[in-house]
C-alpha cells in the first residue's frame, strides 16, 4: 500500500482495498484513524476514491443505524468535512432536507455532526423508515447557507449578504444550535452596527456567548459620549465605568442597565445620589469597584445587599468602623480587595471574621501588614481559596508560618514578599488544595525550597517565579 500508516494498522499492508474495506469495518476505531492518514494524503485521496467511498458509505449508514460511538461518528465528521471539496462527488447525500419552498438533500453524518440540535432532529423524526425532515418555516435561501457550514465549516461570499439576510441567518444558527454559523455572521455584521442597533446587538451577543461580536458592539458604545464606558471583564462580566453623572448619562444608562455586571466609581463620584439610582436598577450586578473614591458614603450601605464583589483598593476612608458596616450590609460578598491600603491599622483585621463567605481577598501592597497582622488575619479568613500578599515585605518568617493554616487555600501570591524555603514547605505540607502560587522576585528562597514545594503539594499546577 502506497501510504504511510501509523504503526496500529501496518496489519492492512499488503492487503487488497476490498479486504481494507472489510477489515475496517471491524475496528471502526482503526477505520477513523485510517480515514485521517488517507485525507491528509491528497495524491492518495485521489488515486483511491473509490476505496474512500465505500468507507464513507459505511460511516453515513452507522450514522442512520446510531450503532457507532457519537465519539467515533463526531471524529468521522469532522474529517469529511475538513476535506469536503475533494470528497463531495462520493459522500452520499442520503438525508432530505424539504424547506418552505424547495429541497435540499445532504449527508446524514454531517447533519448529525453539525450540533446537538440536528442530531436530535434526526434520531426523533416520526417516520425512522425516511429520510425526510420538514423544516417549513426555513427557505432555500437561508438553508444553502446552512448547508454549506454543515459540509465544510465554512461560509463562502458571506460579506456579500446585506444585513437582513445576516440576521436571518445568524438566528437560524441559533435556533439550530449552529455556533460556528451564529459567530462567523456576528462577525459580518460588525459592519452593521449602528446607534439604533448596538443594544440589541449587545444583548444578543452576552446572550448567545460571542465575545468578539460583544468587543464590537462595546467599541461602537465606547465611541459615543454617554457619560460612561463599557469593557468585558472575563470573571466579572460586563463593567460600566462612570465617567461623569448627568440627566443625559442616566437615559443612556437606562439602555444598558439590565446588562451590567459591575459598576466602577472613582474619586468623588462615590457621593452622587445617582449612584444609589444605579445600584438598585441593575439586577445583574454582582461587582463594585470603589477603588480611588474619596470617602465613603453611608447611603450606599442601604444597597450593597446583592454585592459579591468589592474592590476597595487605595482608598483612603477604609476602618474599623467602615469595614463593620460593610460586613453588616454585603452579607453575600465573596471578593474583597483592600490592595494598596498601606494604613489599615492592626485592629481592622479582625472586622474580616464577618464576612462570613469570603473566598478572594487582596490585601497586596498593604506592606504594614506584619506576623501578628497576618495572623489575625488568617484567623478571620481561614476559609479563603484565592489570597493575594505581593509587595507585603514586613512579613518574616512567623508570619508566612500561618499560612499554612489556610487548609482551603487554591491560589496564593506571595510574590515580593520574603518568604523562605522552610515557611514555603509548611505551606506545601499544609495547604493540600493549592494549585497555583506566585513567587516571582522572591529572593529568599532557593531551587530547594522550590523543589521541595513542588514535591510536597500534590494538586499544585502552576508555580509561577
Amino acid at each position: 500500500m502506497d501510504l504511510e500508516l501509523p504503526d496500529e494498522l501496518h496489519y492492512l499492508i499488503g492487503q487488497s482495498e476490498e479486504a481494507i474495506v472489510d477489515l475496517l469495518k471491524l475496528a471502526p476505531g482503526d477505520l477513523i484513524t485510517f480515514l485521517a492518514s488517507a485525507l491528509y494524503n491528497g495524491t492518495w485521496t485521489a488515486q483511491h476514491l473509490d476505496m474512500l467511498e465505500k468507507l464513507i458509505a459505511w460511516l453515513t449508514e452507522q450514522s442512520v443505524q446510531a450503532t457507532l460511538p457519537l465519539s467515533l461518528l463526531y471524529q468521522a465528521g469532522s474529517l469529511i468535512s475538513s476535506h469536503f471539496s475533494s470528497l463531495a462527488p462520493i459522500v452520499p447525500a442520503n438525508l432530505m432536507i424539504r424547506l418552505q419552498d424547495g429541497d435540499f438533500e445532504i449527508n446524514s453524518l454531517l447533519f448529525i455532526c453539525a450540533s446537538n440540535k440536528l442530531k436530535n432532529f434526526f434520531y426523533e423524526r416520526k417516520d425512522k423508515t425516511s429520510f425526510l425532515l420538514e423544516f417549513p418555516d426555513v427557505s432555500i435561501k437561508e438553508f444553502q447557507s446552512v448547508k454549506e457550514f454543515i459540509e465544510t465549516g465554512q461560509i463562502s461570499r458571506l460579506w456579500k449578504k446585506w444585513k437582513p439576510d445576516l440576521f436571518a441567518l445568524m438566528e437560524l444558527g441559533m435556533r439550530w444550535d449552529l455556533k460556528g454559523v451564529v459567530s462567523l455572521s456576528a462577525g459580518e455584521m460588525a459592519k452593521y452596527i449602528d446607534l439604533e442597533n448596538v443594544i440589541e446587538l449587545l444583548t444578543l451577543s452576552i446572550r448567545e456567548k460571542l465575545p468578539l461580536f460583544e468587543e464590537k458592539c462595546l467599541e461602537k458604545i465606547n465611541q459615543y459620549d454617554w457619560g460612561f464606558s463599557l469593557h468585558l471583564d472575563p470573571n466579572m462580566g460586563l463593567i460600566l465605568t462612570i465617567n461623569y453623572f448627568s440627566d443625559e448619562m442616566m437615559q443612556s444608562f437606562q439602555k444598558v442597565q439590565d446588562l451590567v455586571n459591575g459598576l466602577s466609581c472613582h474619586d468623588s463620584l462615590i457621593d452622587h445620589r445617582d449612584l444609589i439610582l444605579m445600584i438598585q436598577r441593575s439586577p445583574q450586578l454582582s461587582f463594585l469597584n470603589l477603588s480611588r473614591t474619596l470617602n465613603y458614603n453611608v447611603q450606599l450601605n442601604e444597597v450593597l445587599f446583592k454585592i459579591r464583589g468589592l474592590d476597595l483598593s487605595n482608598t483612603p476612608w477604609v476602618s474599623v468602623e467602615t469595614l463593620r458596616h460593610l460586613s453588616k450590609s454585603c452579607t453575600k460578598l465573596e471578593t474583597l480587595s483592600l490592595s494598596g491600603n498601606s494604613y489599615i491599622d492592626y485592629y481592622a483585621w479582625g472586622e474580616l471574621l464577618h464576612f462570613k463567605h469570603l473566598l478572594n481577598l487582596d490585601l497586596s501592597f498593604c506592606n504594614q501588614i506584619t506576623d501578628k497582622d497576618i495572623a489575625i488575619i488568617i484567623r478571620a479568613c481561614g476559609n479563603v481559596a484565592d489570597f493575594n500578599l505581593s509587595h507585603c515585605d514586613h512579613i518574616r518568617e512567623a508570619g508566612f508560618f500561618e499560612l499554612g493554616k489556610l487548609r482551603n487555600i487554591v491560589r496564593l501570591n506571595l510574590s515580593y514578599t520574603k518568604i523562605t524555603d522552610a515557611s514555603l514547605v509548611e505551606v506545601a505540607v499544609h495547604c493540600p488544595l493549592l494549585r497555583e502560587i506566585n513567587l516571582f522576585h522572591c529572593e529568599q528562597l532557593s531551587e530547594k525550597g522550590v523543589k521541595a514545594l513542588i514535591k510536597n503539594a500534590p494538586q499544585l499546577g502552576r508555580v509561577i517565579s
